[in-house]
């Protein structure tokens, strides 16, 4: 069906109001025909959004009827039964409602777990209302339609099949919230939290949080009244019932957000993980199928966003794409601990997405809005679909790399949580709280190389440093510094013996790259002053592409807004402003005969001035700038004051967190050839068209380009 235009101009700042009726539902058999022959009607037959416990229908009843449809692929129970522990209930004592999908009469043992969280904040109801849809359509199928095709991206497999392979664990994990806004509830609207509040927070915004309650790598936030990991009893069941899965392949959590920066209805974030290329390309396909479905679903679905938001100006006030992908940070504005997307990453082995769905938040909260309504179920019904084919086909995945011959400037300090590890600070650094057991940890950002070598069978080698005034390394296309801004721990070379080295290699034809605080060899070397060089310290690694995106090679196969370089959380950084980000003045670069391909400036700053990605002439060869990509993790943080700061990390460091963005730039400037190599190749142009000063503005800083939001 077609839409009629929606002039939502006085729609986002609504004040919240109670529906004069609920969502007709149909549970008793024989009745479905008053709701379009489907136990839930679609979105434009419905008055207000599906209640938890109403008082003419309830969630418990409208799934109880969607498993009666087909007893043999569908059963729906509380998350207690399901774990066996009568405390995982919300916290005021709801039932966690989790529905499994699958073919019962095939042996579970070799079948592939697929995990979908939705709305585990409360007042995001759209992952909620596509999800209870999407479990009717499943049911359907099995009764009527086994061979109907589902899909992730272009990939179609027969209902059957996936039923055969698969099973399904769908989960509504915030009860507490959800009933909140029920009609006979007396409260205000949906709630973000669940019912652990003081009252400290904001109207809506109450209760815990339940996405900041699970126990992942780097630094953990414990401000704001927050506890352990899995202190919520929501969190705790179902990060139980997760555990137990034997062999989780992908999973989702289905947010909300109310503005979007990636013009896109459905924003999909890339989670925070340390991931070799073969994890990074399985997440990335993920996301490219899941725009595909996504679409998919709106055609199916007739959802068109041009009629949707109707006179709405294209300004990505409203979105205009079906959906698109980024890393949080470029999506929401931030990181955090206790992500569930982060978790399900970084400590179950899932192939994960998370996905933020537009005007679903604090606004409209339960002020229903039919057309917007329909689009949240045919988006999440594409996240939901794509996630559970893609268990079936993401093994598949072969990474796959052009890379010259790598050498790496070798240090061997590492970060242990070891005491007797002579690595800068005794111990940890920070003290676990009381019922925490501090995860043992022994890490370097130079591993992400051996990673490299293994999945892309590439010539990568380590280089000590003392031998870099003595080795012929003209066999190396490219040699990197990798976040050192001296002689490596262990040298017997001078500075000076050790800057000559290095320029010599870039002078007689290969490529030096400088990373993180490397680039402030830029000026021992004598390419840039002292004085241009930068450090901004941010909310995330990241750089600042400038437009066109794609007219440099270093920029090939980014898609969507990239920024984010690295997961600065899993290194043990705040999420808030304490990320160092480093470069030189993109004047004083570009002066020098460089070329900009990335900014980078001051958190919230309206101009991103300086060159953080850029590459210059020297000699026969080029130094290429890399300042957010492989920091080394830290165990407490030093101002530029000298005040320390705690980083508690409870449970563990990585040793790297490179972001997608930042693997893809990095084997694009891997790629390159040296002039006098082994390869004998000559120095491609890595120039690219409008790189220079002269016909490039200056990029614009993540604070400009991103409104206020409010997201998950």
């Amino acid at each position: 069906m077609r839409y009629r235009s929606l002039l939502l101009a006085g729609i986002v700042p609504i004040a919240l109001a109670g529906q004069s009726l609920a969502a007709p539902t149909c549970t008793i058999p024989g009745t479905e025909a008053a709701c379009g022959d489907r136990i839930v009607a679609e979105p434009l037959q419905s008055t207000a959004y599906h209640q938890f416990d109403g008082p003419v229908e309830s969630v418990e009843k409208s799934l109880t009827a969607m498993a009666a449809l087909a007893p043999d692929f569908v059963t729906v129970k509380p998350l207690d039964e399901w774990t066996g522990n009568a405390e995982h209930t919300s916290f005021d004592g709801l039932p966690i409602w989790v529905v499994r999908i699958t073919d019962g009469s095939v042996d579970q043992a070799d079948k592939a777990q697929v995990a979908a969280s939705l709305s585990v904040h409360g007042l995001e109801s759209a992952g909620r209302e596509g999800g209870l849809r999407y479990v009717e359509d499943l049911a359907r199928w099995a009764a009527d339609d086994p061979e109907h095709l589902m899909y992730s991206g272009d990939t179609a497999v027969p209902f059957s099949e996936v039923m055969k392979k698969t099973e399904t664990w769908i989960a509504f994990t915030n009860s507490d919230g959800w009933a909140a806004g029920d009609l006979d509830s007396g409260h205000a609207g949906f709630n973000r939290g669940n019912g652990n509040g003081d009252g400290a927070l904001p109207l809506l915004q109450g209760g815990k949080d339940l996405n900041r309650d699970f126990a992942t790598v780097g630094w953990f936030d414990r401000t704001g009244g927050r506890g352990l990991a899995e202190s919520e009893p929501e969190i705790a069941g179902w990060a139980t019932l997760v555990r137990s899965f034997p062999n989780l392949k992908t999973s989702t959590d289905i947010h909300g957000e109310i503005t979007t920066p990636n013009d896109a209805f459905s924003d999909l974030i890339i989670p925070a993980g340390e991931w070799d290329p073969k994890r990074q390309d399985q997440v990335d396909q993920l996301s490219r199928n899941m725009i595909k479905t996504v679409e998919r679903k709106f055609v199916e679905d007739g959802v068109v966003l041009d009629e949707v938001f109707g006179p709405l100006p294209e300004d990505g006030a409203t979105p205009r794409q079906p959906a698109n992908v980024a890393a949080a940070y470029d999506i929401v504005g931030y990181d955090d601990s206790g992500f569930m997307g982060d978790w399900f990453s970084q400590t179950q082995d899932s192939v994960h997405m998370d996905v933020e769905n537009f005007l679903s938040n604090l606004a409209p909260n339960n002020a229903y809005i039919p057309l917007v309504a329909q689009a949240h179920v045919a988006a999440v019904r594409g996240n939901i679909e794509a996630t559970i084919v893609e268990a079936l086909i993401t093994d598949d995945v072969v990474p796959s790399a052009d890379y010259g011959r790598v050498g790496y400037v070798d240090d061997p300090t590492r970060t242990s949580s070891d005491p007797a590890v002579d690595d800068g600070v005794p111990g940890t650094g920070s003290e676990v709280a009381p019922g925490e057991a501090q995860v043992p940890y022994d890490v370097s950002r130079l591993d992400y190389y051996g990673e490299l070598t293994e999945a892309f069978g590439a010539d990568i080698e380590a280089v000590q440093a003392d031998a870099l005034a003595t080795t012929d390394l003209s066999s190396f296309d490219t040699l990197v510094v990798t976040d050192m801004d001296g002689v490596p721990a262990g040298s017997s070379l001078s500075e000076a013996d050790y800057l000559a080295a290095l320029d010599r290699f870039a002078t007689k034809g290969g490529q030096l790259v400088l990373t993180d605080r490397a680039v402030r060899l830029a000026a021992g070397l004598g390419a840039v002053d002292a004085a241009a060089l930068t450090v901004n310290r941010t909310d995330a690694g990241h750089v600042d592409f400038l437009e066109p995106l794609g007219d440099h090679p270093y920029e090939e196969g980014l898609i969507g807004k990239p920024s984010q370089t690295f997961y600065e959380v899993m290194l043990g950084y705040p999420s808030r402003g304490r990320t160092p980000n480093y470069g030189v003045e993109r004047g004083a670069w570009e002066a020098a005969g460089g070329t900009t391909v990335a900014t980078v400036g001051d958190q919230d700053a309206s101009t991103s001035p300086n060159t953080a990605l850029g590459t210059m002439p020297r000699g026969a060869g080029q130094i290429t700038i890399f300042g957010a990509i492989l920091p080394q993790a830290i165990e407490k943080l030093v101002l530029d004051d000298g005040t320390e700061i705690e980083t508690p990390h409870p449970h563990g460091l990585a040793s790297y967190a490179v972001t997608i963005t930042g693997g893809q730039v990095l084997d694009n400037v891997f790629s390159f050839r040296g002039v006098g190599r082994t390869t004998a190749e000559t120095v491609p142009d890595q120039t690219g068209p409008g790189k220079s000063a002269a016909n490039r503005g200056n990029g614009r800083s993540k604070g400009a380009e991103r409104p206020t939001r409010t997201a998950g």
